[in-house]
């Protein structure tokens, strides 16, 4: 459940902060390289609470020029040390006007510099989720 809920807000974050300048008619999408998640905050009835991201911080996700995606789960062993857990794989389209799906799920995706944001919202509970390009 946890690896389904971070593929969602990865996927979420992603879609929600691209802006629309995307279609630049030739130039790579800006959706493109090894993103590091940055921040994660949950926002419920008002209030908002950050994450402890702690072996989550070390997840990359990488978007491929060929339309695939990779993201890369870390936790905590036995040891107390972040080890690679398993990785994701799945395809991503930029649909244009700020929308991308990421295998098949459609998301708004806007970008600011050099970071990504996303928005997922799940019984509730918006997690707004912030990426750094690497």
């Amino acid at each position: 459940m946890k690896k389904l809920f971070f593929c969602l807000t990865v996927l979420a974050t992603v879609l929600l902060t691209s802006c629309g300048s995307d279609d630049d008619g030739g130039g790579q999408d800006a959706i493109v390289g090894t993103w590091e998640l940055a921040s994660r905050i949950n926002i419920e009835n008002g209030s908002q609470s950050v994450d402890d991201l702690g072996c989550e911080a070390k997840e990359p996700i990488t978007f491929n020029t060929d339309g695939t995606f990779v993201s890369t789960d870390f936790d905590i062993n036995n040891e107390g040390d972040c080890v690679e857990l398993d990785k994701t794989e799945g395809t991503w389209e930029n649909s244009g006007s700020g929308i991308y799906t990421f295998s098949g799920v459609e998301i708004e995706v806007s970008f600011s510099g050099n970071s990504l944001v996303t928005e997922f919202e799940s019984e509730g509970i918006v997690t707004r989720t912030t990426y750094t390009k690497k």
